[in-house]
């Protein structure tokens, strides 16, 4: 069995512009999944490894229910395979002021 890595992120209060968060994965992964969601409002997700988009631009809707983002969002309909210390950016557009912003992603090692 694969070990799964689940990363997350939590931006409070209102989201007045766009914001890019950054970080490395410490391993050859998949990105299978990415949960999100705001309170109030809607926002826009797109996420880049190495700069290059590995999902389509997609919309964060305002709901008690988190966005699911599945394979059908990821470029060609594949889960995007990313490489050992691969800069990894989320783009969150502030889309009409985006409230309590939640990411949850989740990586399959190999």
């Amino acid at each position: 069995m694969f070990n799964k890595t689940v990363v997350s992120f939590y931006i409070p209060g209102a989201l007045t512009g766009a914001k890019d968060i950054y970080f490395t994965v410490p391993n050859d992964c998949t990105l299978r999944h990415v949960s999100a969601q705001c309170i109030t409002q809607t926002a826009t997700l797109q996420i880049f490894d190495d700069g290059v988009a590995i999902t389509d631009d997609m919309t964060v809707a305002a709901s008690t229910t988190p966005t699911e983002i599945t394979k059908d969002e990821m470029l060609n309909d594949e889960y995007p395979q990313i490489r050992k210390d691969s800069v990894i950016m989320l783009d969150v557009g502030n889309g009409s002021n985006c409230v309590d912003l939640n990411l949850v992603l989740t990586f399959q090692d190999g």
